[in-house]
């Protein structure tokens, strides 16, 4: 069979963050052999454009529930200088746990914030950490916020406690 180079190897897509699979075709293959071949085509094509259809609709499903977690779903269309500064922070938890990470390394997640927004991030990586199986490592100073951790690990001149 003959197959089509892909532009990029997929260590390059993966150097450039890309996610998108990269396409392989084999241009001597008819997908549907018993269907004319305007047909065939036709019908392949659709069957791409399910599948692209299908990974839309869970990606909006996963984005809803990310939305619902974060306690963002009423701020959707506000601009980043319409949101505080927990409101922020929680934007970028989202985006973080939209690719469905199994670990979050935070380094003083509330550091830039005031107390009650501190507390709503730590029950939000609590929440992801109990709903959704994400492993959240975290650096911090606040005894308060490392109260929220299941373990704890202390760092003191240079020695593991």
């Amino acid at each position: 069979r003959a197959a089509a180079k892909p532009l990029r190897t997929k260590e390059e897509n993966h150097k450039r963050g890309a996610c998108a699979p990269l396409l392989r075709f084999s241009p001597f293959e008819i997908p549907f052999p018993y269907l004319p071949l305007v047909r065939s085509t036709w019908v392949g094509f659709i069957g791409f454009l399910l599948s692209v259809q299908r990974a839309i609709a869970d990606y909006r499903e996963k984005y809803k529930e990310i939305l619902e977690i974060t306690g963002l779903e009423s701020k959707v269309r506000a601009y980043p200088s319409q949101l505080s500064g927990g409101q922020q922070q929680r934007v970028a938890i989202a985006r973080a746990v939209l690719g469905e990470p199994e670990i979050i390394l935070a380094d003083e997640p509330t550091g830039n914030l005031d107390e009650a927004s501190g507390a709503e991030i730590m029950q939000l990586f609590k929440r992801l950490n109990t709903e959704k199986g994400t492993t959240i490592l975290q650096v911090t100073h606040s005894a308060e916020c490392a109260s929220y951790s299941s373990r704890i690990v202390k760092l003191r001149d240079r020695v593991i406690h």
